[in-house]
């Protein structure tokens, strides 16, 4: 999977109601990644727009501003507030606790590659 173009969309779906600030997306450099990111690991906390059942999206380009962007009912935080590196890859895992106290679900994509840099046609 490759992320390109500096923007990245981020789409999952939630197959029950979530608790309150527990859908979260974590990044995770990848160790096989030929360029270094100085930050192992970011997460993205997501807010009440996103504990609903059903899909949602959200597509940004600077992690570093995404709480700014797009306010509290969307994006609660995002720790470190840091962008990803072009050139590097990484893991993606999105994960929620619902309302129903079940264990958390959890879907990782490995292997994400991320570039600025629009692909050739």
């Amino acid at each position: 999977m490759v992320m390109a173009g500096g923007a990245f969309n981020f789409t999952f779906e939630l197959k029950s109601d979530a608790l309150p600030s527990s859908v979260q997306i974590v990044i995770q450099t990848a160790a096989e990644s030929a360029v270094v990111d100085p930050v192992a690991t970011r997460m993205i906390t997501f807010g009440s727009a996103f504990e609903r059942a059903g899909v949602h999206s959200i597509v940004t380009s600077r992690l570093a501003d995404a709480a700014t962007e797009f306010g509290a009912q969307t994006v609660v935080s995002v720790v470190p507030a840091s962008n990803l590196v072009t050139g590097s890859m990484y893991s993606v895992t999105i994960r929620y606790a619902d309302k129903t106290a079940n264990p958390i679900s959890q879907a990782t994509a490995n292997d994400i590659f991320y570039s600025t840099c629009e692909p050739a046609a």
